[in-house]
């Protein structure tokens, strides 16, 4: 495994975090005005 691999994987985990915690707040938003 290279460096170049490692840098890849955790851009793309950063990338899915960002995903969830922004669908995560939209849900949020949601419960709150229902």
């Amino acid at each position: 495994m290279n460096i170049s691999n490692t840098v890849q994987i955790s851009s793309g985990s950063m990338w899915m975090l960002q995903y969830w915690c922004t669908f995560i707040l939209i849900m949020v938003w949601v419960f709150f005005f229902l």
